[in-house]
């Protein structure tokens, strides 16, 4: 791969005299007595600068991208270099940035897809994202505050706009997980239910369904399942008892996937309706049901997903461990 071979000696100037304008600047407000706010936000957007013209050396130094006329992946397949280098725009907390470079297609047509993007390997970065960063900040910036004011604060503390629905790679939640606490509630509700066809006494019905919990509990959903059709034979249900005996039945046995509590319980998921409740207040209303807003199935799953991962102890790990799939750089060796 080619690196840039531009004038960087000229570009390092040029940095050496920005370096000498800010210290000249400090020098100049401190004699001049120059009140503290005026000088931090004018300082601020000196600093800003400075780190536009230095994330733009850096980028431009990846060089090219150009790794031959051809590429053979692992498996045999050959990509082709695009005919000319392309624009890659990039946005970091800096602002915007364009560089060139060459990508490489699964066919010597221009049309077809894009396979390979060495520059985006070597960067560690996606297509049509931002910057990690930047997209860790977006995250921040908008899992306690409603969109448009996470955008505007983002755009007064760093001079320049971010879109940040645009910008963040939103998490994602396994979906077992998050039917865990749903399922456990409507068990016990479940249980409930039946204790009253077999038991007129509140104390028996609170037994009875205390008792089929812990079995569910400790992984015996099937019998709980045959416990409760036999003693609807036993019983000689009819009618609407029946009816509900054989729903619940229903329900345990189309939900028994869903319903490994003593493996849950193992892993240390929680299960009672208490964290649910808090869940439901501090994870969901909170930012959820403000006045005015509105959602999209798409776009509060990601809320979610995002406000669990903030209020959880994964925040860093999930940031450190996000990176491009491992497709593109399987491809190449740079």
């Amino acid at each position: 791969m080619s690196i840039a071979d531009t004038n960087d000696r000229d570009k390092s100037e040029s940095l050496m005299e920005l370096t000498v304008q800010v210290e000249n600047f400090v020098r100049l407000s401190a004699a001049e007595g120059c009140a503290l706010s005026d000088f931090e936000r004018k300082f601020l957007d000196q600093l800003l600068h400075i780190g536009r013209v230095e994330m733009d050396l850096f980028l431009v130094s990846q060089g090219d991208g150009n790794l031959g006329e051809t590429v053979t992946t692992a498996d045999g397949h050959t990509q082709y270099r695009s005919a000319e280098p392309a624009t890659r725009q990039l946005r970091t907390v800096f602002g915007e940035h364009q560089f060139e470079v060459y990508v490489y297609r699964t066919g010597q047509h221009p049309n077809t897809p894009i396979a390979l993007r060495p520059i985006d390997i070597r960067l560690g970065i996606e297509p049509d994202r931002g910057s990690p960063l930047l997209q860790e900040l977006a995250m921040l910036f908008s899992v306690e505050q409603a969109f448009n004011p996470a955008a505007k604060a983002f755009e007064h503390l760093f001079r320049h706009a971010s879109n940040v629905l645009e910008t963040a790679a939103w998490p994602r939640c396994p979906a077992s997980i998050r039917s865990i606490r749903i399922f456990a509630r409507q068990t016990a509700l479940w249980l409930r239910c039946s204790a009253k066809i077999f038991h007129r006494h509140k104390e028996h019905q609170e037994a009875f369904a205390r008792d089929r919990l812990k079995r569910i509990l400790e992984g015996n959903v099937r019998r709980v399942i045959i416990g409760l059709r036999r003693m609807a034979t036993q019983h000689k249900l009819e009618g609407d008892p029946l009816k509900e005996i054989n729903t619940v039945g229903g329900y345990f046995e189309s939900h028994m996937q869903r319903m490994k509590y003593d493996e849950y319980l193992a892993a240390g998921y929680p299960i009672a309706s208490g964290v649910i409740e808090g869940a439901c207040r501090n994870l969901v209303k909170d930012r959820m049901e403000r006045t005015g807003m509105r959602w999209t199935l798409q776009g509060a799953q990601a809320m979610l997903n995002l406000r669990a991962l903030y209020q959880s102890s994964y925040w860093d790990k999930f940031h450190k461990s996000h990176s491009p799939g491992t497709a593109q750089t399987s491809t190449a060796r740079l």
